[in-house]
Formats: structure tokens, C-alpha cells, sequence
């Protein structure tokens, strides 16, 4: 099953050497274990595709854009991959809700704050956890108060106490 499609980035082989390029209309499906390439899709988007018995190759204006080669199971394996971002981390906005968001490190060493915030004011314990998994500098040592956190804090405690008043005037 396919729970999405987007653009690609990946890196093909021409020429005996690696060029940067994008792949669009992508589809996401992670339980196949081999990536699949479309012809027809290709044809449609004005590419021409030819093939012989060792290789194979898409063109545009009579320039090699991909090339494959011919393997011994009788397909064709594309001479590209896929890259991917430097840093990505799972961020868990909900208990149920998870999202790969593309992490871009500015500078060298960032407060922890600064990525308590940037991932939504979670706890500061799951804050480097990620950091460390993730392999980003940051300032663990940080013990800087969270003004938002406080604020939140602050009112979720006067929320609890009207509910209290109000259990009181119903009994």
C-alpha cells in the first residue's frame, strides 16, 4: 500500500559520473523491499526510453538522463540513489502522531532551548536523547527555564483549581 507521493532526491550515473538530479511523482510504499521505475510514466512525461539486451536508458532531447544495466535475473538495475537528508528526527507531536521532520543544523553549538523549542517544548530529557541519537551538537548543560513551559504550567494549574472550585459548588 502507498501512503504518499512527493520528490526525490537522488544522485544518477552518466558518464562515469555522479550528477544531482530529482525524481518527481514519487510514490511512498515501504513494505516492497526493491524501488520500482515506471516506463510508462516516463513515456508520458516526454522522455524516450530505449533498451537492449545489456542496458537500458532514458533520454531527453537525445541526452542519457538514466541509465541502467542489465542484471542476471533478466531486470534492470538503475545506476542511481537516493539521498537522503544529513539529519532527520522522529518528532512525536501526539501520543498517536509521529513525523520524520528534516533536521538542518545552522551552527556548530545550539542551545538546548533553542531545540526544546524548535521540537515543540518537549521534555528536555527526550530533547537530548534525540540530539544524541541523532548525532547533533547542542548544549546539554543548559538549565535555562522555559518561559512558555512556565507560562502553560501556570495555567493549567488555574484551570485545575476553578474545576476544583466548581466540584465544590455542585456538592
Amino acid at each position: 500500500m502507498a501512503y504518499g507521493h512527493g520528490t526525490v532526491n537522488i544522485e544518477i550515473k552518466v558518464n562515469s559520473k555522479w550528477e544531482k538530479r530529482h525524481l518527481t511523482e514519487v510514490w511512498y510504499v515501504p513494505d516492497i523491499s526493491k524501488n520500482l521505475f515506471c516506463i510508462s510514466q516516463t513515456l508520458k512525461r516526454g522522455f524516450k526510453f530505449q533498451a537492449s539486451k545489456d542496458e537500458c536508458s532514458r533520454l531527453r532531447d537525445d541526452r542519457v538522463c538514466l541509465k541502467g544495466v542489465r542484471t542476471v535475473h533478466g531486470l534492470y538495475a538503475l545506476e542511481m540513489r537516493v539521498l537522503y537528508p544529513k539529519y532527520v528526527a522522529v518528532v512525536c507531536v501526539a501520543a498517536e502522531v509521529c513525523v520524520a521532520a528534516e533536521v538542518c543544523v545552522a551552527s556548530a553549538d545550539q542551545s538546548l532551548q533553542l531545540w526544546h523549542e524548535r521540537l515543540c517544548h518537549q521534555n528536555k530529557a527526550h530533547v537530548k536523547d534525540i540530539l544524541r541519537k541523532y548525532q547533533i551538537k547542542g548544549n546539554a548543560k543548559d538549565s535555562q527555564i522555559c518561559d512558555g513551559c512556565c507560562l502553560a504550567s501556570r495555567v493549567i494549574v488555574h484551570l485545575e483549581q476553578e474545576n476544583k472550585g466548581l466540584l465544590r459548588q455542585e456538592n
